[in-house]
């Protein structure tokens, strides 16, 4: 079943349809189009379309009469009104015309992007309503307790090294990055995606560039493309270490994938006496992203180890009194993994049995002005993956030409390397087909020089249901970052119509034709190739 939203553009002048569908189906739209507003209600009508987007003014039936006619239908499709006239001055003039939303003539691609994705809100917001009212009411019953399996995502924040991500709908991510106050000091300038791109999981999907200092490169935790973006951290980076979770976001996205489920949460459990107000505490770590649980004990040890390898525990020294070292010693000996911070009162005569434990943080109350964010950055910082080397001879030729892999169903894929940028003893290259050996993928590697020739992607279009040619070349872009794109007309040149070409371009470091990435990179670099390579072919 297809997944993709649905547009149908009802507009007289075909420029503007050409221009929705130019920037809205590389986002993962369908995108119907149609000039005559006649055909166009018969369309909407007829057929089941996520949104519509609506010019005022055409001939035959102009916008008011077209939505006239379509609520006639009892349809409730959100519309996006598309206007160039001074009529229609506003947001709330348009509502009371019926329509969800509206957008000035002429829009740019980013400004389309942004007003798709709220009528697409909207949509949700009405099929969940729907759901309410068409249910019976019940009679009461006793809540049960919530299982893993019914628990909602949308209120989980999850982090994948120095970003995060939450799922506002099964195929809307809002991402961002966590920056601790040190690091973002000295930004002066932030460097942001744009509407339209593809972020993939692991991969830099933003920059912060630093006076004197080397760039920060945030990560995307998850893969999808990009629909929204907020500039205002452009402006005003501040919130990406004040408030990271919240005004900090950095971008929308859409995604059909689930690869921000493997992301870390993080999990704090806050200790407290019986009596003790938590909720201050609490508070301001979830503001952070924190998963947080409270107890007046030490948890067993599979609580704390449930959901992190290395747990944080906070510790309310101020409510425990003197209990408070000794619940710090009996976690150093059941949970020597745990990150024990300790918010004690500064005039408190325990500081010296406190330092005695195996602490992470010993703070006082209040807390400083950024200490939290700082403690939370440290506390959950991630080690880095170390640089992947090759035990294999060095007599052996090093650059791979080709890596072929068959996955689950029996779909043959195929990689052809454009030039030496796979060193199957060093780096990427290495990581990459010991990644695909680990998982268990038949697999085979062509070596040779690097020189990619048209008879071998002839071979390949042949040989297989899907093939890739892996480049590096400048475009524009952060280092490290990967863009695809699907290459129908080579399969057509080449006669070749049961086959899928995609185009994968890196872009290297220092804008030099060179992989040289970081050992963090490389990692991520390997984990999406190995996905392209294996993933069930679609229909």
């Amino acid at each position: 079943m297809n997944t993709e939203p649905s547009l149908l553009v009802v507009d007289d002048e075909p420029i503007v349809c050409e221009s929705c569908v130019r920037v809205l189906k590389p986002q993962g739209y369908q995108v119907e189009v149609i000039n005559d507003s006649r055909q166009g209600l018969e369309m909407a009508v007829n057929n089941t379309y996520d949104a519509i987007l609506l010019d005022l003014k055409m001939p035959y039936l102009d916008g008011i009469q077209f939505l006239e006619r379509l609520r006639d239908q009892n349809k409730d499709i959100p519309v996006l009104m598309i206007t160039g006239y001074a009529s229609i001055p506003s947001a709330s003039a348009a509502m009371r015309l019926g329509a969800c939303d509206y957008i000035a003539k002429p829009f740019t691609p980013d400004e389309i992007s942004v007003a798709v994705s709220r009528t697409l809100a909207t949509r949700t917001k009405i099929d969940e309503i729907a759901q309410v009212v068409q249910v019976a009411p019940a009679p009461p019953v006793e809540k049960a307790p919530a299982t893993e399996d019914a628990a909602t995502d949308t209120d989980t924040v999850r982090f994948y090294q120095e970003s995060w991500v939450r799922c506002e709908t099964p195929a809307m991510l809002r991402i961002g990055g966590f920056i601790s106050h040190e690091a973002g000091l000295t930004t002066t300038q932030v460097r942001l995606p744009r509407v339209g791109e593809m972020v993939y999981r692991g991969l830099p999907m933003a920059a912060l560039f630093r006076f004197k200092n080397p760039a920060i490169y945030i990560p995307a935790p998850a893969t999808g493309r990009v629909v929204e973006v907020n500039y205002a951290v452009a402006d005003d980076p501040s919130a990406l270490w004040n408030d990271p979770c919240g005004a900090g976001w950095i971008a929308r996205i859409r995604t059909q994938a689930d690869d921000y489920t493997e992301n870390a949460v993080r999990e704090v459990t806050v200790i407290g006496a019986e009596d003790a107000d938590l909720s201050a505490t609490a508070e301001a770590l979830i503001n952070f992203g924190c998963n947080v649980s409270r107890s007046h004990d030490v948890p067993s040890r599979e609580q704390l180890m449930a959901s992190s390898d290395s747990p944080v525990v906070w510790i309310d020294a101020v409510s425990l009194g003197a209990l408070g070292p000794d619940i710090v010693e009996r976690l150093n000996l059941n949970v020597p993994e745990a990150k024990i911070v300790v918010l004690a009162d500064p005039a408190s005569t325990l500081e010296k049995s406190y330092r005695a434990r195996r602490l992470f943080y010993y703070a006082v109350e209040e807390l400083g002005e950024f200490e939290l964010n700082e403690i939370l950055a440290s506390a959950f910082r991630a080690p880095l993956p170390e640089h992947p080397k090759s035990s294999q001879s060095s007599l052996l030729p090093r650059w791979i030409d080709r890596i072929d892999v068959t996955n689950r169903d029996g779909d043959k894929a195929s990689c052809l390397i454009d030039g030496q940028l796979l060193d199957s003893q060093d780096g990427l290259g290495c990581r990459l087909v010991k990644m695909l050996l680990e998982k268990n993928y038949p697999v085979e590697t062509l070596h040779g020089e690097g020189e990619l020739t048209g008879q071998m992607i002839h071979n390949a279009l042949y040989d297989n249901a899907r093939v890739f040619i892996l480049k590096c070349a400048d475009s524009g872009r952060l280092p490290g970052s990967l863009t695809a794109r699907q290459n129908d007309e080579l399969v057509e040149t080449l006669k070749a119509p049961n086959c899928k070409l995609v185009d994968l371009t890196m872009q290297p470091a220092l804008n030099e034709n060179l992989v040289q990435f970081t050992p963090d990179v490389i990692e991520a670099m390997a984990a999406n190739l190995a996905r392209m390579l294996t993933e069930k072919q679609s229909n």
